[in-house]
């Protein structure tokens, strides 16, 4: 699950194939952000407290959320299960 912290920041206990998943799902919303002239200014600054484990804001949780659906739509199969499962850690956040 997730740790939550005083502050409503939380630190998300992902698995190692979970991480990946929310890593590409991060990776191609910067990318595309990029592609289209916009600066992923919070996208980069997720990625990077996500590497590092470090707590993130229901807001970044929500950008996060919003990057992994983005990503599932045409996900590998190999991926969609785990990326439900981020969604799910996500959503349980988030609650």
């Amino acid at each position: 699950m997730s740790e939550s912290t005083s502050d409503r920041q939380v630190v998300l206990d992902l698995s190692r194939e979970e991480a990946w998943v929310a890593h590409v799902a991060l990776t191609r919303e910067i990318d595309r952000q990029l592609d289209e002239g916009e600066k992923p200014v919070r996208e980069r600054a997720l990625l990077s407290a996500l590497e590092r484990d470090e707590p993130v804001d229901p807001g970044a949780l929500r950008t996060l959320r919003d990057a992994v659906v983005a990503y599932l739509d045409d996900a590998p199969d190999r991926d969609v299960v785990t990326g439900r499962a981020v969604l799910g850690t996500i959503d349980a956040a988030l609650a």
